[in-house]
């Protein structure tokens, strides 16, 4: 992933974005964090944003996302990387998954 640069297309057609089974390492979660902002900068951002089955690191939560993307589903994503070298889950109702 790389950021665009100034002048350059924003795949403006891209609407929905889903990572499943993908350890979400700290390095990635910024490049996608700053890609989102860019792109709801330029009035592009995302309609829906979707973690699945994902490893995440600690300090990464869907709130994180919330203000770049309309829609954010968060099921089953495993924390990584804290202190105590435990994993915490975080599920959401998969009701509302569309089912990409």
């Amino acid at each position: 992933m790389h950021t665009v640069e100034p002048g350059q297309p924003i795949a403006q057609k891209l609407k929905s974005l889903s990572f499943r089974n993908v350890d979400l390492l700290s390095c990635m979660h910024q490049k996608l964090f700053k890609i989102l902002e860019e792109r709801r900068t330029h009035n592009v951002g995302l309609e829906s944003l979707i973690f699945q089955s994902c490893r995440a690191p600690s300090r990464t939560r869907k709130s994180d996302f919330e203000g770049l993307v309309k829609k954010v589903t968060w099921g089953n994503v495993v924390e990584i990387g804290s202190d105590s070298g435990e994993t915490e889950t975080e599920e959401t109702d998969e009701s509302d998954s569309d089912g990409f």
